[in-house]
């Protein structure tokens, strides 16, 4: 199956990363490969690029893309880094994550991610594995009290209590294993004016789901901790985050780099999108872009 999902800020990471001719770059969520792609063109066959994604998927779709450069695909959350680094003796002058939910896990994956199609099962987690948490298992087996404190906290829900105690009188009497059920709970949830707003009303609540599933937050917070670490001196880092926590969190992080003298600050503000740009790509319009240059104490 063929990628549809197009990268975001892609000329403005390019305009920043200062990547040269045999390079080596982390793309820690290869996604589509639309970024992987053009940064296997800058380093060129001298080059290399390490593409991590806990999407199987991902990674089989990435091979219809053409690489000049060498690259390794590895099925792991990019907050490996340090771990991959160290196996394969490896320092970046490039790492790169985008944060966002692809369009290929909207409109491919069949896991539930989107709304759109109500008899999806309530999975929402990136990877495959036996092992992993799902938003099923989130509804009908955590406390109300956690269950509202995701959606609010990871979606901004501001109906998350009452979304909360409609979950957990409906498990009583039925699984919650479908977007459709979901959905209903949601809408019965709300009022009337939230239903029939611009932005869908299960907006929130499933991108909460989805944060929560794949512990995208502890996943952000490994990365920053362990990625100077493993960049050469004057390596970029660079996040285009989606949620205003995430941003928070990278922003901070960034900024005490900057202080502590373990990096300078690229951009001082997050990099939008062009107008034309979410025109082109609606889904890229609350992308948020921010780059840090790593100093090695000596």
């Amino acid at each position: 199956m063929k990628t549809v999902h197009v990268p975001v800020l892609l000329q403005e990471i390019i305009d920043n990363a200062n990547l040269i001719s045999g390079g080596t770059v982390f793309d820690g969520t290869l996604g589509g490969g639309g970024y992987s792609e053009v940064f296997s063109e800058i380093v060129g066959e001298g080059g290399l690029v390490v593409a991590t994604d806990l999407d199987r998927d991902a990674i089989s779709r990435a091979s219809d893309r053409t690489y000049v450069s060498k690259t390794l695909f590895v099925n792991s959350s990019y907050s490996s880094i340090d771990a991959i680094a160290q196996e394969h003796s490896l320092e970046f002058d490039l790492a790169v994550l985008d944060l966002g939910l692809s369009s290929d896990q909207l409109d491919q994956s069949k896991r539930g991610f989107s709304f759109k199609d109500e008899s999806e099962p309530l999975d929402m987690n990136f990877s495959m594995s036996e092992e992993r948490t799902t938003a099923q298992d989130i509804l009908m087996n955590w406390s109300e009290e956690s269950i509202a404190d995701v959606l609010f906290g990871f979606g901004g829900e501001k109906y998350s209590r009452r979304i909360a105690k409609n979950v957990v009188e409906d498990r009583e009497t039925e699984t919650i294993d479908t977007v459709g059920k979901l959905v209903a709970i949601i809408k019965r949830s709300v009022p009337s004016p939230y239903r029939h707003g611009k932005i869908h009303p299960a907006t929130k609540t499933f991108q909460a789901l989805r944060i929560a599933a794949n512990s995208e937050w502890k996943h952000i917070q490994d990365f920053l901790e362990r990625a100077p670490g493993v960049m050469k001196d004057g390596g970029i880092i660079a996040i285009v985050s989606f949620h205003s926590g995430e941003d928070r969190v990278i922003k901070h992080t960034f900024r005490k780099w900057h202080e502590d003298g373990v990096g300078t600050l690229i951009t001082k503000r997050a990099i939008r999108p062009t107008e034309e740009e979410v025109m082109q790509n609606p889904r890229s319009r609350s992308a948020l872009l921010r780059v840090i240059q790593i100093i090695k104490q000596s």
